[in-house]
């Protein structure tokens, strides 16, 4: 495994962990641009019922090198793939996954239609199963949803918003590590 991907396995397992324990932040000091798009990509909202809402966008630049970019541009080609959990916390050490809703999703204020994971074809679920691989254990409290056609990425331009309940959450694109181009 790259020192990259590592990095980002690392930061999102970091994420799953503070499901379970009480709030608390930290950065890491000079990040790469992965660690920097990979954090950037990851949501945690908590909230005031002891409840988080989780958003994860599985996006090409998540790859550590080269190599894996391509993988999962290729993999994602046509799509964008967002997964969300929403979980109960007990006892401050696990979670109960609550039900999850289709949340809306628009770019360029264009909303989006997404197709359920039980229609994804091959390459999708591929992605769906190295996403929960990435999330870790909390990747099993994940619901994933496809937006066809919508070619964007995390180095792209624009802002792409994801409405979940009564939130939106918005992501400014270009994310934070891609080169400035």
């Amino acid at each position: 495994m790259s020192r990259h991907r590592r990095a980002a396995a690392i930061a999102l397992a970091i994420a799953g962990i503070a499901l379970c324990v009480a709030p608390v932040t930290a950065r890491v000091w000079k990040p790469t641009p992965v660690e920097q798009i990979s954090d950037y990509l990851f949501i945690v909202d908590p909230k005031e019922d002891g409840s988080q809402v989780m958003l994860f966008w599985m996006a090409p630049q998540l790859g550590g090198d080269p190599q894996e970019q391509a993988q999962l541009r290729g993999l994602l080609r046509n799509h964008l793939l967002l997964g969300v959990a929403e979980v109960d916390i007990k006892d401050g050490s696990s979670f109960m996954p609550r039900r999850i809703s289709e949340p809306q999703v628009s770019y360029a204020g264009r909303p989006r239609r997404a197709i359920e994971q039980g229609a994804f074809p091959p390459e999708l679920q591929r992605a769906t199963d190295q996403a929960r691989g990435l999330i870790g254990a909390a990747g099993q409290a994940f619901r994933f949803f496809a937006y066809p056609d919508l070619r964007v990425d995390a180095c792209s331009k624009g802002v792409l918003q994801v409405r979940y309940e009564r939130e939106v959450y918005s992501y400014r694109l270009p994310a934070p590590g891609c080169a400035v181009r």
